[in-house]
């Protein structure tokens, strides 16, 4: 029998980038993203502290985008305390897992 031999070295593959770049842009992607988003805000909003003085909730959003080639979101403090706190306790890198 003949043995086949296949080496890795010498294969050379070549992503096809505009099929990649519609599959990002799909709708089913970009809700998967959305929902990942979301989750990051929730998670933000969960770990967020009133800061001194404001008087207010910290409040995270986040903001599903399409970006040039791919969807996208975006999370965001949508308060002037949510912007304090994670001035102070680095809220949002904690809660996106950056």
């Amino acid at each position: 029998m003949a043995k086949l031999s296949l080496s890795l070295k010498k294969l050379k593959l070549e992503p096809y980038l505009p099929g990649i770049n519609e599959v990002m842009k799909q709708p089913g992607v970009a809700s998967l993203i959305a929902a990942q988003g979301e989750r990051a805000a929730a998670r933000c909003n969960a770990m967020a502290r009133e800061y001194r003085g404001t008087g207010e909730e910290p409040v995270y959003e986040s903001e599903q985008v399409t970006k040039r080639y791919v969807a996208a979101a975006i999370v965001y403090a949508s308060n002037k305390a949510a912007g304090l706190d994670n001035l102070k306790n680095n809220t949002l890198k904690k809660g996106c897992g950056a």
